[in-house]
């Protein structure tokens, strides 16, 4: 039975922290895709008070009208600027999150190279003992066969 990796509580630490990191990252880049979501609806919402802006200005104007439109259409507008912010602030939290998964997958690889030599030590360990073993096996049957050639 192999020993157990005398550093498995610091690998187990590194396993988690990863599978936190990877969590979070996950949540950003699906808090990322939502932020899109609203954008792309803003951007559909544009286009439609753009057109109609456009109709109203034809014909006979309700300036009325055209005043709230416009008005809508700033805030809209507006609302695009604050999404593609918040946007751009969702990209640099993920390539921040990303650098520190690889950060956190590299410190977790130097543990489990740490145990992977750690076991291959105990198995040349095993491997060596084996061997004796059998040195002493094949030696002591050696003694304990009669010499055919000796007897007189």
């Amino acid at each position: 039975m192999p020993p157990k990796f005398s550093l498995q509580s610091v690998l187990d630490y590194h396993h988690r922290r990863v599978e936190i990191i990877e969590g979070e990252l996950g949540r950003l880049v699906q808090a990322r895709h939502e932020a899109l979501g609203v954008l792309e609806s803003l951007n559909l919402e544009q286009e439609r008070m753009l057109m109609e802006l456009s109709e109203l200005q034809s014909g006979e104007m309700d300036l009325s009208s055209i005043t709230q439109t416009r008005f809508n259409l700033r805030r809209t507008q507006n609302d695009i600027e604050k999404q593609e912010y918040i946007i751009q602030s969702f990209d640099k939290l993920i390539e921040s999150k990303q650098a520190e998964l690889v950060q956190a997958k590299q410190d977790e690889a130097v543990f489990e190279k740490l145990k992977e030599k750690e076991m291959a030590k105990f198995m040349e360990r095993v491997n060596s003992q084996e061997k004796i073993l059998q040195d002493d096996i094949y030696v002591s049957k050696a003694h304990r066969q009669p010499v055919s050639g000796r007897e007189e």
